[in-house]
């Protein structure tokens, strides 16, 4: 059941307050000693969300975690980039994952991988089955670099 919730930036000067009902986030500058400072609001609960170093970016993830269902599909958005409310890029299923075989079966899902999140350089990180660690910029939502941990 989604619940209202709240995530901040790595300086923890920023936070996005999430609220399912109606489902909305508005993005605050906190302001100590003084009433917090509204910056920017947009529709939408999220479930996986990291909010950039300086406010104005919120990168969202796939609302079912790290579980897929069993009838899946490749082309669903598993990261969403924003500006100030506005979605400017997203990534596929099928740009995290490259055999499809190595989706890890559980009783009723498939795991895909993880979120990691955004660091203090404002690069997200995504971790997935197949041992790959996607790096993106969050303001401009593309592709950095990629790793494999795994042989």
């Amino acid at each position: 059941m989604p619940i209202p919730k709240m995530v901040c930036s790595k300086s923890t000067i920023y936070c996005a307050q999430m609220d399912p009902r109606p489902p909305e986030t508005t993005v605050w500058k906190m302001v100590y000693g003084h009433k917090n400072q509204e910056m920017w609001w947009m529709p939408g609960w999220f479930r996986v969300a990291s909010l950039s170093n300086d406010g104005e970016y919120l990168v969202t993830g796939y609302d079912g975690l790290n579980l897929l269902p069993l009838n899946y599909r490749k082309d669903e958005p598993m990261l969403s980039f924003y500006y100030r409310g506005r979605l400017f890029n997203t990534v596929k299923l099928s740009e995290l994952i490259t055999d499809f075989k190595k989706l890890e079966k559980t009783v009723s899902h498939f795991q895909w991988g993880y979120y990691i999140g955004i660091d203090a350089a404002d690069r997200y990180w995504v971790e997935t089955v197949e041992g790959i660690q996607y790096v993106y910029d969050v303001k401009k939502g593309i592709l950095l670099f990629k790793r494999r941990l795994k042989p």
